[in-house]
């Protein structure tokens, strides 16, 4: 009994390690997912600005 406690104490224990390490995981995912689509965006932004600019000057 002492021993199956043991057993289902480390289950439980890599368990919630194993869904931490999820959660932190897709955290991050998105985190740098969004990053770089700012990134991308900021990007074209000036790129059709100084289109613009160079066009109508």
């Amino acid at each position: 009994m002492i021993k199956r406690t043991i057993v289902n104490y480390y289950y439980y224990y890599y368990y919630y390690y194993y869904c931490y390490y999820y959660y932190y995981y897709y955290y991050y995912y998105y985190y740098y997912y969004y990053y770089y689509y700012y990134y991308y965006y900021y990007y074209y932004y000036y790129y059709y600005y100084y289109y613009y600019y160079y066009y109508y000057k």
